[in-house]
């Protein structure tokens, strides 16, 4: 099963006691995190009233967005959830999905503020994810959105055993997306990398979303070919 987390305002939500404590367990010099720390806790936020900037205020958790430096504290922060992944898969707790070829496992992907977390769709590794989030919450005070996370089981799993593996995790089921196929582009913007798998279903035609200056939308015939060039 793969499992989409969304954090509910996820920067904003950030507790900086948390971020300022995983500096310093990641093994950051003291005098680089109280650096950090400081640029952290100097931001201030104004109202506009009635077309006015008027007073400020200092708030005492939270990101700022758009700041090239926010997305690398918030990977620093969601470090903490990866650390109780690793360690709950380490000793056994949970089983991720199993690569093939490579035989590496994997039990999840983060992008700044993207979770994807994978597993096998049993009861104990629902309710040890469901744990694993919940310690998170209460130590970093992220919490997950669930009415935006959504859990996808294999076809060959029943409706029934789905349904009950996302009442576990509490969050909502997502089901015919591996029935219908996926397909995934990788490249430069001119050479695309169209990867099948067995597992899904070859459409004659796939709808790839290629960039504004090649035209948007673009349809093209694929058979068997992995690579194509617009």
């Amino acid at each position: 099963m793969a499992i989409k987390l969304d954090m509910s305002q996820a920067y904003d939500r950030v507790e900086w006691v948390f971020i300022e404590m995983m500096m310093l367990r990641l093994g950051f010099s003291a005098n680089w995190v109280n650096m950090i720390m400081g640029y952290v806790r100097t931001m201030s936020y104004s109202f506009i009233l009635n077309g006015e900037v008027t007073g400020f205020f200092r708030p005492t958790r939270g990101l700022r967005q758009g700041v090239p430096l926010s997305p690398y504290l918030f990977l620093i922060c969601i470090e903490g959830l990866s650390s109780l992944i690793n360690k709950a898969h380490a000793n056994g707790s949970i089983t991720g999905f199993k690569c093939r070829g490579s035989g590496r496992t994997i039990t999840h992907l983060f992008f700044t503020d993207d979770s994807l977390l994978f597993s096998q769709g049993l009861d104990s590794n629902c309710l040890v994810i469901r744990g694993i989030l919940d310690d998170y919450a209460s130590a970093s005070c992220q919490l997950v959105n669930v009415s935006k996370s959504v859990i996808c089981v294999s076809p060959t799993v029943s409706r029934i055993e789905s349904e009950r593996l996302a009442a576990l995790l509490g969050i909502r089921l997502v089901r015919g997306v591996i029935e219908a196929g996926a397909h995934w582009r990788v490249g430069m913007g001119t050479e695309i990398y169209v990867y099948q798998d067995r597992w899904v279903p070859r459409p004659t035609t796939v709808k790839i979303i290629s960039p504004p200056w090649l035209g948007g939308l673009t349809t093209v015939s694929c058979p068997k070919s992995a690579l194509i060039t617009l």
